[in-house]
């Protein structure tokens, strides 16, 4: 199986043996990782044949998900460089299936109603100003029965650039007034993850060690669960209702 974001090997910039690396052993960011093995246990219960990917960052994503030929991939982020680099690395794949768009909220609201099977949203609802209405034009985008999977962190104060402090109870009210069903949300980043993150940043400032360290690191996740009954983060998979359209 190959690894997760390997395909981001493939950014320009790297040298050849960071290239090699990262074919062999995907991206390396362990928090990544963690959140990836997190969001795939529920996008592969799902049968679905399109994917919107909003916030899409570096692409891992949806590198990931389109490497299935017969799903059509959309990667949506805000960063005009990042979506360039995703567009230049999928011809370099062949990955006609996967598009990518530079945008905001309003970008959003101008893709079709009802397109998508499946939304992921992966540390980014707390960037948009009003996640309320992003949520909704969220689930105009999916089919009747389309479900969301979005992850995000559970703080105290917001971070840079951040408009909203998620809690349990907020996120279960945002999801519903949008109008998914109730919402499945579950811990993430238990005391197991968050001491395997922090052996990858005290061992980020070494790059030998980190090479050395991180195909340990990985094996040590893979042998953790996805999901803990505390955790610092949430994973929410929100379903739009089988019988409702958008009108």
């Amino acid at each position: 199986m190959r690894s997760f974001g390997n395909e981001y090997a493939f950014r320009s910039g790297w040298s050849r043996l960071q290239h090699a690396y990262i074919r062999l052993f995907g991206v390396v960011d362990l928090p990544t990782r963690i959140r990836a093995r997190a969001v795939f246990s529920a996008l592969n219960r799902l049968n679905c044949d399109s994917i919107l990917d909003v916030g899409a960052g570096t692409g891992v994503y949806a590198y990931c998900a389109s490497r299935d030929p017969s799903r059509r991939v959309f990667a949506l982020d805000i960063d005009a460089e990042r979506i360039e680099a995703i567009k230049r690395i999928s011809r370099r794949l062949g990955r006609s299936n996967l598009s990518a768009s530079c945008g905001d909220e309003t970008t959003l609201d101008a893709l079709p109603n009802e397109g998508f099977a499946v939304v992921l949203a992966v540390e980014v609802l707390q960037y948009f100003p009003d996640p309320s209405r992003t949520l909704r034009s969220l689930h105009a985008r999916l089919i009747p029965g389309g479900t969301i999977i979005a992850h995000v962190p559970i703080r105290t104060a917001l971070w840079p650039h951040e408009h909203t402090v998620f809690d349990d109870e907020l996120l279960h009210n945002h999801f519903l007034a949008a109008g998914f069903e109730p919402p499945d949300i579950l811990h993430t980043f238990g005391r197991a993850s968050r001491a395997l993150c922090r052996a990858y940043t005290w061992c980020a400032s070494r790059p030998a060690l980190l090479a050395a360290i991180y195909p340990l690191l990985l094996l040590a996740i893979a042998l953790t669960p996805n999901t803990f009954e505390n955790g610092e983060c949430r994973l929410i998979v929100a379903r739009k209702s089988i019988g409702e359209g958008n009108t």
